[in-house]
């Protein structure tokens, strides 16, 4: 018996033969087409089994020393800043659709086929169905056409290696052109109280402030509390806009970086690879992790090590100048945050992380299993390198790092959110929004906010969805606003064009004003989620992926679930009704309530658990 392995219905019924079973790998239902043949599916699992199957590698050993050992450099393991990037890293797919697919394979092959055979074009599916049947003895082929395996495995092995070398000698280039402008370097500056960080997705040039720390600079300022941020360019481009545009108080991060110390960099990290022989040990359910990420360790064992250690140096060179008596930090799990972490403890400066997105059990970066934090915040390997206080937006979020990411209590403090306390306060109507944006004040608006494209490839599928029940329900206009992580609009453009409605793409506005000139909001396992429950706007929590949902948006927060663009086109014509969007906000507020205490000031309370002494509470 032959093994079909298929994403699509009509990769399936090219391969009729009836002795065939089909192991359905798509996302959607088996099609009714298909059924008949198809083997039974275990239920998908759930995201966190996936993430908690490459945090473990950690814990596995080479001659009797971990991974996170074998990591470490100047005594702190660099395990901490490359784990996230294998799950989440750009050049590449998402780590959870290739370990659904891998539960999928293992589920087939029970079935003791004769033969393998992958219909799919995706070279991810060919990773884990060629590694499961070479491990089980079982005869293999990828049956599509040799272009498209050639073009898929070229890109699979060189898509990240390719993006990361481009990324260094940016690095390289934009610190050279930065130094020699000199207004964003380190050149004439001394000690100051308060460094930030920023980066390409947060600092607004236009209104010179952060999205995100923006309130929290403006109250040490108003204080007379000296302040500089260490900006980071993502944009795929040299970024000579912002160079010419960020503000004095600005340090361009990359202006630290020298092609001496890239060459160091470059040159420890190849050391500390050679400790694992190019190979990173342990297995994902009974499955070889070497083979299952044969992606993605050359780029980790190369351009990601050499990024963590250049991270750490270009911070310790910051605070050496800059001296400063508190670091505030967004995303301290990132590569760049944790280095700011790294340092500023080996240096004596307390660092503070400020809430930024949903911190709930299922969130990867601040995950940890017993041991992996120590109480007293020692950051030598094995630990993991947490700050010295987090400032959250409500009690959820404490209780998450708590017991999820186990995260010592006295670390965390419930400041509230800045921003939505700000709006809160200001009794933002949506006619005022509206006109700040310049949108129809009569019309209703449906507002998508995307999911990063290379963490959630199923985020097209909800774009090209939501776009054709627009088209289908004219009383629905679309407002289309692109992930941070994500550096084009092509995809967005291209779908409404092709559907042939009109659809604007915002970039520019801010997220909660964008809410506030919606009626509707959509999102996919995000934050703004949270946001418009909390700004009394209903939420559709669309999931065509066919894994579960990461957080309990429709559970325990009311939002209405979609899964399907029939069920789409139902939930946006019901909400058409006023009434029923009113309704939908009521039942969603107590939940959002428990994400965002109403407190007074969260930005000088905030700024007070960084710098208590001179600023009291």
């Amino acid at each position: 018996m032959r093994l079909i392995a298929a994403r699509l219905e009509e990769e399936a019924r090219r391969h009729p033969e009836p002795g065939d079973r089909v192991l359905w790998l798509g996302p959607q239902p088996v099609p009714e087409s298909v059924a008949p043949r198809a083997v039974p599916l275990p239920p998908d699992p759930p995201v966190i089994e996936g993430w908690l199957a490459v945090r473990r590698l950690g814990d596995e050993s080479i001659g009797g020393t971990t991974v996170k050992d074998l990591f470490a450099y100047q005594g702190v393991s660099l395990w901490w800043f490359l784990h996230y990037w294998i799950v989440y890293g750009h050049g590449f797919t998402g780590w959870d659709e290739r370990y659904r697919t891998l539960v999928r394979v293992l589920a087939g092959i029970a079935a003791k086929p004769s033969e393998l055979v992958l219909v799919s074009d995706r070279a991810e599916d060919d990773v884990v169905a060629r590694t499961v049947a070479a491990a089980h003895g079982i005869p293999y082929r990828w049956a599509a056409p040799i272009t498209t395996r050639v073009r898929g495995r070229l890109f699979l092995r060189w898509g990240a290696e390719v993006l990361f070398r481009l990324r260094l000698l940016k690095l390289v280039l934009r610190g050279f052109l930065a130094r020699r402008m000199q207004r964003n370097s380190l050149a004439g500056r001394g000690a100051v109280d308060i460094v930030f960080n920023s980066s390409s997705s947060t600092w607004d040039l236009r209104r010179a402030t952060d999205r995100v720390l923006g309130p929290v600079i403006e109250e040490a300022e108003k204080r007379g509390l000296t302040v500089v941020g260490l900006h980071l360019d993502h944009r795929r481009n040299l970024g000579l806009d912002s160079l010419r545009r960020l503000d004095r108080r600005i340090v361009a991060w990359e202006s630290l970086v020298t092609p001496a110390l890239a060459i160091r960099a470059v040159i420890e990290g190849r050391r500390i690879a050679k400790r694992f022989g190019g190979k990173l040990p342990g297995e994902v359910l009974g499955i070889s992790a070497a083979s299952l990420l044969s992606d993605r360790l050359p780029v980790l064992f190369g351009a990601r090590l050499a990024d963590s250690i250049l991270a750490i140096e270009t911070c310790r060179e910051a605070f050496v100048r800059l001296r400063p008596k508190c670091v505030y930090i967004v995303d301290a799990y990132d590569l760049w945050g944790r280095a700011l972490v790294v340092a500023a403890r080996q240096q004596g400066i307390r660092s503070v992380e400020v809430q930024h997105g949903i911190i709930g059990e299922s969130h990867d970066g601040y995950l940890h299993l017993p041991g992996e934090v120590d109480p007293n915040l020692d950051q030598k390997t094995p630990f993991s390198q947490i700050p010295d206080a987090v400032a959250v937006h409500g009690q959820a979020a404490k209780d998450a790092l708590v017991v999820h990411g186990h995260y010592p209590p006295r670390v965390i403090e419930v400041t509230g959110s800045p921003q939505v306390e700000a709006i809160r306060n200001r009794n933002e109507n949506r006619q005022l929004a509206r006109a700040s944006i310049g949108l129809d004040q009569t019309a209703t608006y449906a507002l998508f906010f995307s999911a990063p494209y290379h963490v959630f490839p199923v985020d097209e599928t909800h774009l090209r969805a939501f776009i054709a029940c627009c088209k289908e329900i004219p009383a629905i206009k679309p407002i289309l606003r692109p992930h941070p992580a994500e550096y084009s609009q092509a995809r967005f453009v291209n779908a409404a064009v092709e559907a042939g409605i009109d659809a604007p793409v915002l970039t520019v506005a801010d997220p909660f004003e964008l809410i506030v000139a919606a009626d509707i909001v959509l999102s996919y396992n995000s934050t703004t989620a949270l946001d418009a429950m909390v700004l009394g706007r209903p939420v559709i929590h669309i999931n065509m992926s066919g894994t579960p949902d990461m957080f309990p948006f429709v559970e325990e927060g009311h939002a209405v679930p979609v899964t399907t663009q029939a069920e789409l086109a139902a939930a946006l014509e019901m909400l058409t009704d006023p009434a029923m969007r009113a309704d939908v906000a009521r039942r969603e507020e107590p939940y959002a309530g428990h994400y965002y205490a109403r407190t007074f000031d969260p930005p000088a309370r905030i700024l007070a658990v960084g710098l208590s002494t001179l600023v009291p509470t």
